[in-house]
């Protein structure tokens, strides 16, 4: 059967799974299972698991050899199909059904989860589950494409085994394949879109034109209406094109004309900004010659063929506020020019109004060229069609995945990473990359996980154990106190018990670690108290990964969430707030409650891009969308208005914060009246956020709004009398948090958001490369040393953040690993070793696929390091892919060890540490005190010639070398002179015996590099190294360089040796490494002996094994360096 014909008949199949006889369809007859249909005995299994079954499991078929591999069917006794109740159920069967599809219904058999556990061969380890939903009324495209892949191309086959069969059946419930083919589906439509519609003149337009951002924003929106219809909030005909065919005059999305927008304007805008935005009680049409600029009230009445009944169609949708639906436009007053500001254009005025074509959303299929955009011949012919039709390709489910219950099917977090590809796409400074990626720009949700319970462990043990880490803190770093609790018990050991719990709370599953009542209210007070910063946010990956981890402690901590409540409850002043926020817990979910403070009072994020700011936060609206309970019987349909989150995430420049040096006090005065004043203004401007985070209509959101801008003057006007700049006073004041399409040319923590004392987590994946503004560069080399060394936009965010955070709050990044022993980095390495290093992990070469940089990721606490404080290391091997990220086994270093290093290197294997210790101890000299070198020449290759043109003229050199071997080819002649951009002045460097080193560091990570005598140029790509008169014998010298010791130290001390992409070699890392100081003549001629006959034997047959002869020099290197049997292992167990 033809592949796209059986993808048809599982999803026919699928439509009509009521009972048993679509499951026996399915897998004994179109998948070619084996029937089995035998009961599984439940007898040894606790009531908990027994309980949540209607009836004892079922072996519904079986595959392959042995029949080993098996289908095992379990009806649960609810009505409703819940996923909390099938895990238990999954970790018994999967003891005697190691190999297996675990296939769930509801009590009725009308709704069903097909189950995947991914394979691990450490039982242990099997912990990802993967499921597939087939629900009545859903779109069931992804589950056919992704079941229709377990097909056994032949029943009777009993030769696959069942490990094969699992691994097809983890690859067909790979939810990133679904995520990418999405994310290809919707880059396609953007570029598609870009070049047929047009926004008004007021929405920013970029470099080519095109409307970037409108046309993100508009797909921001209708994702975030997908979501929220999967929630039954929206109805589904609203986007039947057969409906709206029968509502709507005009609307053509077969005509392919870029006027007709009948479709946008009719029912997007209305939904958008008339809807959604709008109060239900309070929705009506605008009245023609008024109402102008009132964007709460429908417009396009001519665009409805029955403008009487068409309030109908939204009547049930109810208002969500929180600022993602609020219109652009604006009104500047009478006086000012322009008066009017149009950048949606919800508007009747045709010449105000944006153009999204008909045929975007709903046109037939075309193929159109994408090649320019994506800068790749292969998109010359590209499949696009309708972004409604595309959307109901794809299932969507609003409950966001976690590293370890993933639903095959498109979630919130799915959003970020379409988005942050598209900004990444349409932003100069990496649309080349990024439009060539699929997926490569986001932070992958495991490493977010690890990144969010690292920083969380290591601030909430500081506050299970406060008084230990005060008096460590007061003794120099020695602890001298345990907690009440194990007052007997070693400081190490209670350390590593309180690490255990605060770990077991953290981590995903049903684990109740053991606290005390005071530990549990000290833990719920540091989870209320937390603040923790994004200070480059993007689509909120880390924020949310916060969110959902602190909901989760919450839930072990607080399961009636009584605890919590009371704390956000007392914090209230007045009653009507109270009675409201006991609403907020009596009339949703537990989550919500939780969800809902710790969005206010905890987690924070700045962007520079205004819209990345807008998509953050779309996915905290979708997070408490998620756990409101509708109740139709009640106002609104009992869904609460979303949260005004404009104070919670801002767009600013993260890098450039206020110049406070002649204020004293952080914004305060030594005035004790102006110092009061301020108080209370900072008082009252935290009491107005308060009431706009939760303000429900227009009126009230525009009160705030004014009593918030008149709040800041005031501070503003206070802060200049105190010696504030001028410039600065004008800058605070200008600020408006309120403003969507503004972004802020600075940031300031208690300015913006009333964080005074620092944060206790800074966290984030900050952005790399020379991509600041000069203005900027400027700024931050002038405050930053570290920064001007480099000009490399993370090193700013990586000191940056430390300046973010309080004493003691911990720093979570993940950055390029170039800083770790890049020469240009020294100084801030010598910043950050200033902090406690607790992890250092180096990760694997494809975390980014199109992002060309390797990445470590790192957690450290703004604290001086006690003496023999030891930091955790982990690098993952070149090409290894980790799934779930758990590095181990760990690495322990004394930080203080890098500190030895030249320039403070951070090599991150304690092997490696010591052995370079011991030879520099050793070693008084370097490879500088024996040898020159420099690189090859840089030229532009049009000057090359055929033949020889004067007496400055060599060959150009255009083959390669290896160790001691060298394959040459010298087609060309090039001129030394003026021509070149970059050449030596001494044509030492092209003639007489010398070597040439391979600047690229080869796949067994060994340098390489032989001895040449003829005349000629070389490239950038080679260096060229001549040993120092009267010192070294140049063959002993190519000994040493390829020599096995000489490469571990290269490797192990830099960064650069390391890289994916470019492993490289640099002159003064080279030279820097330790060389013998004394050298006997005798070692000088035997290793002068074997490096002839090797390169002799090289240049008879280049595949000659000189392996022996390569084993005798490094024996000798290693009694030259006085390494032990055991220096000697390490050296060669890197290798």
């Amino acid at each position: 059967m033809a592949e796209v014909e059986r993808k048809q008949s599982v999803q026919d199949i699928l439509k009509d799974m009521r009972g048993l006889d679509g499951l026996k369809r399915l897998f004994w007859q179109e998948l070619n299972y084996e029937r089995e249909n035998k009961p599984l005995s439940t007898r040894q299994w606790p009531e908990s698991a027994k309980s949540a079954l209607a009836e004892d499991p079922v072996l519904f078929a079986s595959g392959g050899e042995d029949k080993a591999f098996h289908v095992v069917y379990c009806r649960l006794a609810p009505a409703e199909l819940k996923r909390g109740c099938q895990r238990p159920i999954v970790d018994y069967l999967l003891r005697d059904h190691p190999y297996a599809l675990f296939v769930f219904s509801n009590k009725a058999q009308t709704a069903w989860h097909f189950l995947n556990v991914k394979y691990d061969e450490q039982a242990e380890k099997r912990r990802l589950v993967r499921r597939i939903a087939v629900l009545p009324g859903d779109g069931l495209r992804t589950a056919a494409e992704r079941l229709a892949l377990l097909v056994r191309s032949d029943k009777s086959d009993t030769s696959d085994s069942p490990l094969a069969i699992q691994q097809r059946h983890d690859e067909a419930f790979d939810v990133e394949k679904v995520t990418k083919d999405f994310y290809r589906d919707i880059a396609n439509w953007y570029f598609w879109a870009l070049k047929h519609s047009s926004f008004p003149e007021g929405a920013r337009k970029e470099d080519d034109g095109l409307d970037h951002i409108s046309v993100i924003r508009l797909i921001t929106r209708l994702i975030f209406c997908w979501f929220i219809r999967e929630k039954g909030l929206i109805p589904d005909t609203l986007f039947e094109r057969r409906r709206l065919a029968e509502w709507l005059d005009g609307f053509a999305p077969d005509t392919l004309a870029d006027s007709a927008s009948v479709f946008y304007r009719a029912i997007l805008q209305n939904l958008f900004f008339a809807t959604l935005n709008t109060e239900m009680d309070k929705r009506d049409w605008r009245r023609e010659g008024q109402n102008l600029m009132a964007h709460n009230l429908y417009r396009h009445k001519a665009c409805f063929r029955d403008p009487k009944s068409a309030l109908a169609l939204f009547t049930d949708i109810p208002f969500l506020n929180g600022g993602l639906f609020e219109c652009l436009d604006r009104d500047f007053g009478e006086g000012a020019k322009p008066r009017y500001l149009r950048i949606d254009g919800f508007s009747d005025r045709a010449d105000s109004q944006p153009t999204v074509p008909d045929y975007l959303f709903f046109g037939p299929e075309q193929d159109v060229d994408l090649s320019a955009d994506y800068g790749d011949k292969k998109f010359k012919k590209v499949r696009v069609r309708g972004l409604i039709d595309t959307l109901n390709r794809y299932k969507f489910t609003i409950e966001e995945n976690t590293p370890f219950d993933q639903e095959v099917a498109l979630d919130p977090e799915m959003s970020g990473k379409v988005f942050e590809n598209l900004l990444a796409a349409y932003n100069p400074e990496t649309g080349t990359t990024a439009r060539k990626a699929t997926g490569s720009f986001y932070t992958p949700r495991e490493i977010v996980d690890y990144m969010v319970d690292e920083s969380l462990a290591v601030y909430l043990k500081d506050k299970l154990e406060p008084q230990t880490r005060a008096n460590e803190r007061e003794s120099g770093g020695q602890a001298t106190s345990v907690s009440a609790k194990s007052k007997t018990a070693a400081p190490e050991r209670v350390t590593i018990e309180n690490e255990s719990r605060i770990r077991a709370l953290l981590a995903y599953d049903e684990s109740l670690p053991e606290f005390s009542e005071a530990e549990t209210e000290r833990l719920l007070d540091a989870i209320d108290n937390l603040k923790a910063l994004d200070p480059a946010v993007g689509s909120g990956a880390f924020p949310m990964g916060l969110l959902h981890k602190l909901v989760h402690a919450l839930g072990k901590l607080d399961p009636d969430n009584e605890k919590w409540k009371a704390k956000q409850i007392a914090k209230l002043d007045d009653a009507v707030m109270r009675e409201e926020a006991e609403r907020i817990f009596r009339d949703n979910t537990d989550n919500y409650g939780r969800k809902l403070f710790l969005i206010e009072n905890c987690i924070y994020g700045v962007d520079i891009q205004p819209i990345a700011v807008q998509i953050a936060k779309m996915r905290f609206f979708i997070s408490l969308i998620v756990d409101q309970k509708i109740n139709p019987a009640a106002p609104n349909r009992g869904i609460r208005a979303l949260p005004n989150l404009e104070t919670k995430f801002v767009a600013a420049n993260t890098l450039i914060g206020i110049e406070k040096k002649e204020v004293q006090g952080d914004l305060l005065t030594e005035d004790a009246a102006a110092h009061q004043k301020l108080r209370e203004l900072r008082k009252r401007l935290t009491e107005v956020r308060h009431r706009h985070f939760t303000a429900r209509t227009t009126a009230s959101k525009a009160k705030c709004r004014e009593q918030d801008r008149a709040l800041r003057a005031d501070m503003s006007t206070l802060l200049g009398g105190a010696g504030l700049s001028a410039a600065w006073s004008r800058q605070l004041a200008a600020w408006d948090p309120y403003d969507q399409n503004a972004s802020s040319p600075f940031f300031d923590p208690e300015w913006m958001f009333g964080v005074r004392d620092g944060f206790d987590v800074v966290i984030g994946n900050p952005p790399y490369g020379r991509i600041l503004a000069e203005k900027v560069q400027t700024q931050l080399s002038h405050n930053c040393p570290a920064f001007g060394a480099t000009k490399d936009a993370y090193v700013a965010f990586m000191v940056n953040g430390l300046g973010l955070l309080r004493d003691c709050g911990c720093e979570s990044y993940i950055v390029p690993s170039a800083w770790l022993g890049g020469p240009a980095y020294h100084l801030l390495r010598e910043e950050m070793l200033r902090q406690t290093f607790w992890q250092v992990i180096a990760l694997p070469f494809d975390i980014f696929s199109a992002a060309y940089v390797d990445n470590v990721v790192y957690v450290i606490t703004k604290e001086a390091p006690k003496q023999d404080h030891r930091a955790r290391v982990f690098s993952y091997a070149k090409n290894s892919a980790f799934g779930e990220f758990r590095p181990s086994p760990w690495q322990e270093i004394v930080q203080s060890a890098w500190e030895s290093m030249p320039d403070r290197k951070l090599v991150l294997s304690e092997a490696g540490l010591q052995l370079h210790r011991t030879i520099r101890s050793m070693c008084k000299r370097t490879l500088a005190d024996v040898v020159e070198m420099r690189r090859g020449v840089l030229f532009d290759p049009c000057i090359l010639t055929d033949r020889k043109s004067g007496s400055t003229s060599y060959r150009y050199f255009e083959g390669d070398v290896y160790r001691y071997e060298i394959r040459a080819a010298m087609p060309h002649w090039v001129e030394l002179g003026q021509k070149m951009k970059e050449y030596p002045k001494d044509d030492k460097w092209f003639k007489g015996d010398r070597i040439l080193l391979r600047r690229l560091v080869n796949r067994r990570q060994r340098l390489m590099a032989t001895c040449v005598e003829e005349s000629f140029i070389t490239n950038k790509n080679l260096y060229t190294v001549l040993a120092r008169v009267g010192g070294m014998p140049l063959k002993c010298v190519l000994a040493f360089l390829n020599s096995a010791l000489f490469s571990r130290l290269y490797i192990d001390s830099v960064s650069q040796a390391n890289k994916d992409d470019f492993p490289q070699v640099t002159i003064t890392d080279l030279l820097g490494l330790p060389f013998p100081h004394d050298v006997p003549e005798r070692s000088k001629d035997q290793l002068t002996v074997l490096v002839t006959r090797i390169l002799t034997a090289k240049a008879s047959d280049p595949a000659a094994d000189t392996s022996a002869l390569e084993r005798e020099i490094d024996e000798i290197v290693y009694r030259l360096y006085g390494l032990t049997e055991e220096e000697i292992r390490i050296v060669e167990g890197g290798q």
